[in-house]
């Protein structure tokens, strides 16, 4: 009876000792709220998350990852089991992101709310239910990773045109002549300085414009114009008359064309080659009175004596040395 008490107690005391041990370890653990789980799917990879990975909301340490595993219809989508405190209240407009924990490689889920459309954050109308699903989005970086190949090849061909467009502008800056640009550069700056006092007179002449355009000047232009169209119809006789007299003065006009014909036909062959004779008799008889001039300035007393007598020459009588 001893050695069946002896095994009472001491099975007693290994109930009591692994109970102590449960509360123990709870007590330690933290874990004394009540928790609410929940999916997540992902159509992206989940690289560097693992089970255990922390769970935050707005970067608040909240739970952590309990479970991975793939969609069984399908490879493509993965499910990830989450424990949250369900005081957390998750609403509908819940959404995740996989983040990157600093640069050792490994991931958390990030839980945040889609304010966009909700304005009660604080207290949300409508609360995930425990085992709902929440939807991981893509995060900036996963942006990029998918548009990056469509990035890169756009920026290779805006490299390439840029390449070409640089070709381009040295050939058109090396066919460009420095010292013609400087001359048109020169032509610009002085039509430049021209338009200045053109833009002058311009405005002068619009200030005019414009005061012709005043109530009064219409009124002095209406009499003005009335005035003309009278003194065109008074005109239109006289238009007549001078037209009449043009008429005249052109048929008189080529009768004197044929006389001025006929009087220089007279002075061509007639009265020209007569004043030319004469000319020429003139030209010899004025050499004659120079040669007599020549004369009597040598011989002043030729006058009263007469021309003296020519010395004999070399061989001649009365030659003398």
């Amino acid at each position: 009876m001893e050695n069946r008490a002896h095994a009472i107690a001491v099975g007693l005391f290994t109930l009591l000792l692994l109970v102590a041990t449960i509360f123990a370890y709870w007590w330690l653990s933290g874990q004394r709220q009540i928790l609410a789980s929940y999916t997540i799917v992902s159509k992206l990879p989940v690289t560097g998350l693992s089970v255990e990975s922390a769970v935050k909301f707005r970067g608040v340490d909240v739970g952590k990852v309990t479970n991975i595993a793939f969609d069984p219809n399908t490879l493509t989508t993965i499910f990830i089991q989450i424990e949250v405190p369900d005081s957390l209240q998750l609403s509908q407009q819940t959404y995740a992101e996989l983040r990157m924990q600093g640069i050792t490689g490994l991931s958390y889920i990030d839980l945040n709310i889609d304010t966009a459309t909700t304005d009660n954050v604080t207290k949300p109308n409508k609360v995930l239910l425990a085992g709902d699903k929440i939807n991981l989005r893509p995060t900036m970086l996963d942006h990029l990773m998918i548009e990056g190949p469509k990035l890169l090849a756009q920026s290779q061909a805006l490299i390439a045109s840029t390449s070409q467009l640089s070709e381009t502008a040295n050939k058109l800056i090396a066919s460009v002549d420095g010292q013609q640009l400087a001359r048109s550069l020169n032509n610009l700056n002085s039509a430049s300085s021209k338009i200045s006092p053109m833009l002058d007179s311009a405005t002068l002449a619009f200030n005019h414009v414009n005061q012709l355009t005043s109530d009064k000047n219409q009124q002095q232009l209406l009499l003005t114009i009335d005035s003309l169209k009278q003194t065109s119809d008074a005109v239109r006789p006289l238009i007549a008359d001078l037209s009449a007299t043009a008429k005249n003065f052109t048929s008189m006009t080529g009768h004197l064309e044929q006389n001025a014909t006929q009087v220089l036909d007279t002075l061509n062959h007639e009265t020209l080659p007569k004043i030319n004779a004469l000319t020429q008799t003139t030209e010899h008889e004025l050499k004659h009175v120079d040669r007599a001039i020549s004369i009597i300035e040598d011989n002043p007393q030729s006058l009263i004596f007469g021309q003296p007598a020519e010395q004999p020459g070399p061989g001649e009588a009365g030659f003398n040395r």
